[in-house]
């Protein structure tokens, strides 16, 4: 590690902007990650293509319509709204709170025709709000940001549809929310200019290979390539796809012999439905019972906190894992791993032993999925040391037979409660889609 190369690929990675499924920047960063895995001497390199709907949005306008315009600033389109006609469509708002299955009963038909004006965030993600919103004849969604944050992009729609689906400052929002309170009408205009087409995206897959009679067993180590258009997607995963291609490298660089092979996973479409990872968990199925573990590096930063699907022997080897790296003051709890905010869901869905390694971002964290996720918001010094922990991580269970590859049941009690710190990271990822 004292060689590191994760600044210099963080930088390629970040260099052409978002690398969002099935667009050219995507396709240099495949291509990226998998030379970079050949220089470094791993094997068996190459990409598998899957079959998804592609999606960018070109042009986002939200106005207010009064006596005259007044602009949402910042608005932006949700993940495959299709292009309004030229005028934009214009529709009054209901506002329907937090857009939870009980806010959407009380409104009798009142949605009809209307906007739907709802906040981000809590229990629901904003696809199940659309969903909602649409059951409901709404003409399209509206969604506040956060206090706190900027607009943040994400999924509304699952496939591309004509309502449109935006999200505005808090500012704007609340100013809107306000008005409707007062008894005001309220007309919204949205204009959205957007492309979507049937696209290839690839995974890029290379590997360790195993040596001796456990080498077809494996532990997958994955990272999601992809990300939002917006920016450079540096926080939001070039930081994960540099950590594990640093990991390859270094252990590549002490000619490590692992007894079982260790397949390095770079996904697509993460943002977009964990289309890359389902799609390999449904071409690999013959491989998934010789799997000991998949381990996701999705926003690392300074190491923080292990969570895991699988069953208490599991989470006893992360113990003794974690207290024989006790210099870098991992969280004693071993949170439980589950739901689908990022790629280990479908491999966890699928019976694999899930594992990730959760990080303390620092304060550029707050801008992952906006138009400020670059280059200089990652803390690479700490980004670094999970690159360590994660090479030594590998190395441990790649070579401990007393770990048994195979299928373990999603659905086990809890190992134990969140600490603080991997619950909060937790419940921001959650509501990331």
């Amino acid at each position: 590690m004292q060689n590191s190369e994760l600044t210099q690929n963080l930088r390629a990675l970040c260099l052409p902007g978002g690398r969002l499924s099935g667009t050219d920047n995507a396709f240099i960063a495949e291509r990226y990650v998998l030379d970079k895995a050949r220089e470094y001497g791993l094997r068996n390199g190459h990409l598998e293509a899957f079959a998804m709907p592609c999606w960018r949005a070109t042009y986002t306008r939200v106005v207010r319509l009064a006596d005259q315009e007044i602009p949402c600033e910042g608005a932006l389109a949700l993940c495959n709204t299709m292009s309004t006609p030229p005028g934009g469509i214009s529709a009054p708002v209901l506002d329907v709170g937090d857009g939870n299955q009980e806010d959407f009963d009380l409104l009798n038909g009142k949605l009809n025709g209307r906007f739907a004006l709802v906040r981000d965030g809590g229990r629901n993600r904003r696809s199940e709000k659309m969903d909602r919103a649409l059951e409901h004849g709404a003409a399209g969604l509206v969604v506040i940001s956060a206090a706190d944050r900027a607009p943040v992009i994400g999924t509304a729609h699952h496939t591309p549809r004509p309502e449109p689906a935006v999200i505005i400052s808090h500012e704007d929002g609340q100013t809107i929310a306000q008005a409707l309170a007062a008894g005001e009408t309220v007309q919204l205009n949205i204009q959205i200019s957007s492309e979507s087409w049937d696209g290839e995206p690839h995974n890029a897959i290379a590997e360790i290979p195993g040596h001796g009679p456990h080498r077809d067993e494996m532990i997958l180590v994955c990272a999601h390539l992809d990300s939002w258009h917006l920016a450079e997607g540096a926080i939001d995963n070039a930081n994960g796809s540099a950590v594990i291609l640093e990991c390859a490298r270094a252990l590549r660089a002490v000619d490590w012999r692992p007894r079982r092979t260790v397949r390095f996973i770079w996904f697509m479409a993460e943002e977009q439905d964990l289309r890359g990872s389902r799609a390999y968990v449904a071409a690999h199925q013959d491989e998934l019972d010789r799997v000991v573990a998949m381990i996701n590096i999705d926003m690392p930063g300074s190491p923080r906190a292990l969570w895991t699907s699988g069953p208490p022997q599991f989470v006893e080897r992360l113990q003794q894992f974690r207290r024989g790296m006790a210099g870098y003051l991992l969280n004693e709890d071993i949170g439980r791993l589950s739901g689908t905010w990022s790629d280990h869901a479908p491999f966890v869905e699928a019976g694999v032993c899930g594992v990730t390694l959760g990080g303390e971002l620092g304060p550029g964290g707050r801008n992952y999925h906006t138009a400020n996720d670059k280059f200089e918001c990652v803390d690479q010094r700490a980004t670094i040391e999970s690159a360590a922990v994660l090479a030594v991580l590998v190395r441990q269970l790649a070579d401990d037979l007393s770990l048994k590859p195979g299928r373990c049941p999603p659905d086990e009690p809890p190992a134990s409660a969140l600490t603080p710190a991997s619950a909060t990271q937790s419940a921001r990822l959650a509501g990331r889609h």
